[in-house]
C-alpha cells in the first residue's frame, strides 16, 4: 500500500487533497454498499455502478451514517479502490486487493477488527431481511463420492469420534439450509449412506459415470430446489457454520461467492453459488470436456470473490478449510475435537 495511505488520521484530509466531498448518508439509503463513490481521479472517471443507482454527484465519496466512527477505515478503503481502478483494476478485483492489503496491515488493530466484524454482521442482517421478504431457500450440496487409498474406504464413511465424516459436515450447517443434498458415485453408496441419514440429506448418484468434482456437483446443483447453494466437500468436519451464512446471505444477487487466498487461490468447494446459474455453467463446462470446478466457474459471470484474510474473523484459524485426509490429520481433527468437548 502506497505511503499516503499508511496513516489511518490523514483520512478525511486525502480526500480533500484529492478534491472529494465526504457525505454522511442515512444508513437505510446505502445499506446495500456501506460507501461508494463517483469521483475522477488523474484524468480518469472511477465510479461504482451504485454511485449510479443513488445518483451520487461528482468528486463526491458517501459513506453509511451508520459507520462514521470508522471514518479512517472507510475513506483508506474507498481511495485504495479508487486507485486500483485507475491502475486497471475491474470493481470487484479492486475491492479485494484492497481487503487483502488492509487484513494484511490492520489484523492486529482491534479497531479494524471489530468493525470488520460489525460490517460483516450488518450485511449478513441486510441479506437475511432480503431472503426472508422473497422466500429464497438455501441447500447445501456435499460431494461424497471419494474413495480414500489412505483409509481404505469411502472418505465421506471415516470414523471421526463416533461419527462419519460427512455426518459432521452436515450437522455443521445444518441451522443456515432448508435442503441437504449428499452426491455419491454409485447404487451401492448411495444405499449406505440413505439407511445412515434417514432424514438428514437426500443421497443421489452421479449422473455420469466417472467421478470428479464437476460431475457430482452438477448432479447436486441438478437436484437441489433452492434458489441458492452451498457446495462442500464431505471431509471438512469443522465447516464454520458463521463463514457458510456469510456466504449464502452474500451470494443474493451473485452467480457465486468464493473465498480466496493471499496468493489467489480460491475454495470453489467451499462456496455459495445461484443454483440455475451454476447448473448452466457446469453444464457448459461439461460439455466442453472438462471435469475442474475452475472450468465452471469460468463459466460464471457475477463472482465475489472473498478474502480469507477477512474470514479469519469469523474463524481465527480457519479450520473450516480444514480436510481429513491423512491418519495425522484424523488424529489432530479427533485431538481438536475432543478439546471442544471438555
Amino acid at each position: 500500500m502506497k505511503k499516503e495511505l499508511t496513516r489511518k488520521s490523514d483520512a478525511r484530509l486525502l480526500a480533500e487533497r484529492f478534491g472529494y466531498v465526504v457525505k454522511y448518508v442515512s444508513h437505510g439509503v446505502i445499506a446495500d454498499y456501506n460507501a461508494t463513490y463517483n469521483v475522477n481521479y488523474k484524468g480518469q472517471h472511477i465510479i461504482t455502478n451504485a454511485a449510479k443507482e443513488l445518483g451520487i454527484p461528482l468528486n463526491e465519496i458517501w459513506v453509511s451514517e451508520k459507520w462514521r466512527r470508522y471514518e479512517q477505515f472507510i475513506l483508506l478503503h474507498e481511495i485504495r479502490e479508487i486507485q486500483l481502478r485507475a491502475e486497471g483494476l475491474k470493481p470487484e478485483e479492486a475491492h479485494d486487493k484492497t481487503c487483502q492489503e488492509e487484513a494484511i496491515k490492520w489484523k492486529n488493530d482491534p479497531e479494524w477488527q471489530r468493525m470488520v466484524k460489525e460490517i460483516s454482521e450488518q450485511d449478513r442482517r441486510t441479506a437475511e431481511m432480503k431472503r426472508k421478504g422473497v422466500e429464497l431457500k438455501r441447500a447445501v450440496v456435499v460431494l461424497a463420492g471419494g474413495f480414500s487409498k489412505r483409509f481404505g474406504q469411502e472418505k465421506c464413511l471415516i470414523n471421526l469420534l463416533g461419527k462419519p465424516l460427512v455426518l459432521h459436515v452436515l450437522d455443521r450447517v445444518s441451522s443456515v439450509v432448508d435442503e441437504k443434498v449428499v452426491v455419491v458415485h454409485s447404487n451401492v453408496q448411495a444405499a449406505a449412506l440413505s439407511n445412515l441419514f434417514e432424514s438428514k440429506a437426500r443421497v443421489i448418484v452421479d449422473k455420469y459415470e466417472g467421478q470428479s468434482p464437476l460431475i457430482g456437483a452438477s448432479t447436486g446443483f441438478e437436484s437441489v430446489n433452492a434458489e441458492y447453494s452451498l457446495l462442500l466437500p464431505c471431509d471438512t468436519p469443522f465447516v464454520s457454520v458463521e463463514i457458510a451464512a456469510l456466504l449464502l446471505d452474500l451470494c443474493v444477487n451473485k452467480d457465486a461467492v468464493i473465498p480466496r487466498w493471499p496468493n489467489g487461490y480460491i475454495e470453489p468447494l467451499q462456496a455459495a453459488y445461484n443454483t440455475e446459474s451454476v447448473k448452466e455453467a457446469a453444464e457448459e463446462a461439461l460439455n466442453e470436456g472438462k471435469q475442474d470446478l475452475l472450468s465452471m466457474i469460468h463459466h460464471l459471470r457475477g463472482i465475489r470473490y472473498i478474502s480469507t484474510l477477512v474470514l479469519e474473523q469469523l474463524d481465527p484459524k480457519l479450520l473450516t478449510f480444514f480436510n481429513v485426509n491423512t491418519r495425522e490429520a484424523l488424529k489432530r481433527a479427533e485431538s481438536l475435537l475432543k478439546k471442544t468437548f471438555k
